[in-house]
């Protein structure tokens, strides 16, 4: 006969094991500060010398603890941005990058470049967590394509004449093949090669191959005009210009006196273009029935962008779709983005106990994707199933999935199933992904307050 945890039911083949199970996860969280003690004793002298809400009479049930503790106080208190901070970081933010811009327009061959800067990232979800310290921004190009090379076709490289430099710090972006004299190239899935014409501006001529516009060129180019615009001009804003090696962004760092902290910036050159959204055959059937006609017709017109990713080719970015949908995600009383903001809150810690390194290689992007699924797979559950007195269960629920889509290494893009988001990434990574999502939905079962 086993011993079984009332909490999560796991069965021990003692009482010592399961005494010990219940020391490692019971826990007593104070729902002012969402500070977390191991015993009530703990939590009431906490409360009592920093007066905060005594804890209450334990609640019936766990729906009602889990509502209490994520809602009211871990999102709160540990996951939103205050107000002022995210519109004077972001008024600082936007105010450098058009000044940057106007200058990087006007120097020799600039007229490649807009002024015109978009959101990108938690910037345009407004999904931001803790501090308003990193905005993510597209360029966006002045040429307009209607050309492309697609997935499978190919495209033919002189490699004597074209060739690239080694890949250093400063720029890194997928290389999928080993440099030969000359090269036929198959397109990788989930890219493309915008063409252009012989009467094409020198700007657009200059960073070409084949009449193909190159973004690893364009990504030094514009990295290179930054760079001068930086050392010429005064911003009033200490800035550090750095390639981060994760990425094809060009990473700005910036310190101001109207804002305590720092400030990192990732920006990307983008081309947007008339692709369709569909290209890849969304909407699905599962998708029409938890979106509506309207919802899908907002996200259609958001249309796809393409971004530097690969060195060759441009990579068929749905992030403005992504946007457009996260804005309508939730209905009144529903709790998916405020799921989303814990998970990316979690995330975090986790990176801070990994070590230095952190979980390398994964980002929250993957989490929207992710989000966008469970959307689907949960439609069965009801209209009730998001509500926001069940956010406990739906974060359970989300850890679990997450959980199994890392171990089995396999998360489609929403926008593109032939696209495994999870493909490349390291499977000890993921595994080590996998195994903080268990130890948190471990933990939540184990709540208890009075």
């Amino acid at each position: 006969m086993g011993f079984s945890c009332p909490y999560c039911h796991q069965v021990y083949y003692n009482q010592q094991s399961l005494d010990q199970h219940l020391k490692e996860y019971l826990f007593y969280p104070c729902l002012t500060c969402a500070e977390e003690f191991s015993s009530l004793r703990q939590l009431e002298q906490h409360c009592d010398a920093v007066i905060h809400r005594s804890p209450p009479v334990d609640p019936e049930t766990r729906d009602e603890k889990l509502q209490l503790y994520l809602q009211e106080a871990f999102y709160k208190e540990k996951v939103i941005v205050t107000r002022t901070d995210r519109r004077k970081a972001r008024k600082l933010v936007q105010g450098l990058l058009g000044k940057i811009m106007e200058d990087v327009t006007e120097q020799p061959n600039g007229d490649l470049y807009s002024k015109k800067i978009q959101a990108a990232g938690s910037t345009s979800t407004q999904t931001k967590i803790i501090v308003a310290d990193e905005f993510d921004f597209n360029v966006v190009l002045t040429q307009k394509f209607s050309r492309f090379k697609h997935h499978e076709e190919l495209v033919d490289y002189d490699l004597v004449k074209h060739s690239f430099i080694k890949l250093d710090k400063h720029i890194r972006m997928e290389r999928v093949w080993d440099d030969d004299e000359y090269a036929s190239i198959v397109i990788p899935n989930g890219y493309t090669a915008p063409k252009h014409f012989n009467n094409s501006p020198w700007s657009i001529k200059n960073l070409s191959h084949n009449h193909q516009l190159i973004p690893r060129w364009v990504q030094e180019d514009l990295y290179a005009k930054i760079q001068n615009s930086l050392q010429e001009e005064h911003y009033g804003a200490k800035i550090r210009l750095k390639c981060v090696p994760n990425g094809p962004a060009i990473t700005m760092f910036v310190n101001h006196t109207d804002v305590d902290h720092e400030i990192s910036i990732d920006l990307s050159a983008c081309i947007e273009t008339d692709l369709p959204v569909g290209i890849y055959g969304w909407p699905r059937s599962g998708t029409l029935r938890v979106l509506s006609t309207p919802q899908i017709k907002k996200i259609e017109e958001a249309g796809i962008i393409l971004v530097p990713k690969h060195e060759r080719f441009w990579y068929i970015s749905f992030s403005k779709a992504v946007t457009s949908l996260m804005q309508f995600i939730d209905g009144a009383d529903e709790c998916r983005r405020t799921c989303h903001k814990i998970l990316k809150k979690d995330f975090k810690t986790w990176q801070s106990q990994t070590g230095s390194a952190g979980l390398k290689g994964i980002s929250t992007y993957l989490f929207k994707h992710h989000l966008f699924w469970m959307n689907e797979s949960k439609q069965h559950m009801g209209k009730t199933y998001w509500k926001n007195r069940y956010i406990g269960d739906c974060y359970m629920d989300m850890l679990e999935s997450l959980e199994k889509k890392c171990r089995a290494r396999n998360l489609p893009n929403y926008f593109n199933t032939k696209e495994n988001i999870l493909a490349n990434k390291d499977i000890n990574v993921l595994n080590k992904l996998a195994g903080y999502c268990k130890e948190r939905r471990l933990q939540l079962l184990h709540i208890k307050m009075g």
